[in-house]
């Protein structure tokens, strides 16, 4: 066999060889995107190594290499920095668009759970930048900005009134949260917000329900310390507000079992220790829940709550 052919067909063989040990990784110079805040960089593929920095989420960066056991990669990133991150910390660019993949990356990030301020300060700060891309439809920038608004509850749902870390992030986002000094005391998103951007999304598409639920569960200040009217008006604010526009929603049945547990644990007979316009007041917003209730699906919840506000 010629010199030349001989070297060819040896060359092959060796690279079946490589390619069936692993050795030799078509992954290899693959672009990635970083997925968490803050993702550290190792310079061993070992948590125990030395740090060598971090990425932010939404970072693209390129694959050097992996690990034998798969759980660790090298990566390069924009700014030159090199290290090993966690293999779950990046998701690979594939034949989709970069801003599809981009927002996978935020809807996965919401599905986690909570944090601390400072990866949330982080993830607001991305969520805001995504919004300029013009490659984005206007559905798709209403869920980013869903997604934004979230982390603004869970940031401000970290301030600390004696606390001058987030004075600056309170001070810029004044627009945005609330403090409440009663009961559950703290900062809160204001949640008009929410329903804002659930009346700019067009009606029979999920993200609609999806923000009005948001809104209707969203963390708020004060507490009622099973006072009545507090309780039934607190409740109309929230869950209302829902089964007004979904009394056939997905998360009706979650609003209707929450209230009737709330309701279920409180005395009935204690309105009767009320005063005469806090009677009145109490009997109006059972009235009102009769009206919303009429509209959701028979459940043995419902016929709980009927029975309860039928009693008032």
């Amino acid at each position: 066999m010629p010199f030349i052919k001989r070297f060819i067909f040896e060359m092959s063989i060796v690279c079946s060889i490589f390619i069936s040990w692993g050795l030799v990784n078509s992954a290899i110079a693959q672009e990635l995107v970083i997925t968490r805040p803050a993702t550290s960089l190792y310079q061993e593929p070992s948590l125990t190594s030395k740090p060598n920095g971090s990425v932010g989420i939404g970072s693209s960066v390129k694959l050097l290499e992996k690990s034998r056991n798969g759980k660790a990669l090298k990566i390069s990133s924009s700014t030159g920095k090199i290290g090993w991150i966690v293999t779950s910390q990046a998701k690979i660019i594939d034949q989709k668009p970069l801003h599809t993949i981009l927002l996978e990356v935020a809807r996965a990030y919401m599905l986690r759970p909570e944090e601390d301020s400072s990866p949330n300060l982080e993830v607001e700060k991305w969520i805001m930048s995504l919004k300029n891309d013009k490659n984005f439809t206007s559905l798709q920038i209403a869920e980013l900005e869903l997604y934004r608004l979230l982390c603004i509850q869970k940031i401000a749902r970290t301030v600390q009134p004696d606390n001058t870390k987030l004075k600056t992030w309170v001070s810029t986002h004044k627009n945005y949260v609330y403090y409440s000094d009663y009961g559950n005391a703290g900062y809160f998103l204001d949640p008009q917000l929410l329903w804002k951007l659930e009346s700019s999304i067009p009606v029979n598409t999920p993200l609609k329900e999806q923000v009005a639920f948001e809104a209707s569960n969203l963390e708020i200040g004060g507490e009622c310390e099973g006072y009545w009217v507090c309780v039934l008006e607190r409740a109309m604010n929230k869950a209302g507000n829902y089964l007004k526009k979904y009394p056939n929603g997905k998360n009706a049945a979650f609003f209707v079992n929450n209230l009737k547990e709330e309701l279920g644990a409180l005395p009935i007979d204690s309105i009767k220790e009320m005063d005469a316009a806090d009677q009145k007041s109490t009997k109006k917003l059972a009235s009102e829940w009769r009206a919303v209730l009429v509209k959701v699906p028979d459940s043995a919840a419902k016929k709980s709550l009927l029975a309860i506000f039928n009693k008032i």
